[in-house]
């Protein structure tokens, strides 16, 4: 299930639980075995849901860090052995193999 798909599915959920329970608590009384049960169901499933969304998270974190030190690391700019290497591939094509 992708990202965004999770979000949603535990939001719906999520809205779900809010309307059993106002409607127990509107209409003044605990929940019936039956909604007891809905309940439990649903809250593993949110449960699961939030757990692999927090795995998600961590590894969106995770992914941002290692492309924001990439980005530091070489700013854009080639290493020296690369910039050897093309300086020398550039030279090869303009003068052959002579120089």
């Amino acid at each position: 299930m992708k990202y965004h798909e999770m979000k949603k599915k535990r939001d719906t959920i999520a809205r779900q639980m809010r309307e059993l329970n106002d409607k127990a608590k509107e209409e003044k009384r605990a929940f019936t075995d039956d909604e007891t049960t809905q309940w439990r169901g649903m809250t593993s499933e949110l449960e699961g849901l939030d757990s692999q969304i927090e795995r998600e998270d961590q590894l969106r974190a995770q992914d941002e860090r290692f492309v924001r030190e990439d980005d530091n690391t070489n700013n854009g700019e080639e290493s020296p052995t690369e910039q050897r290497q093309a300086e020398a591939f550039t030279s090869y094509l303009r003068h052959g193999f002579a120089e």
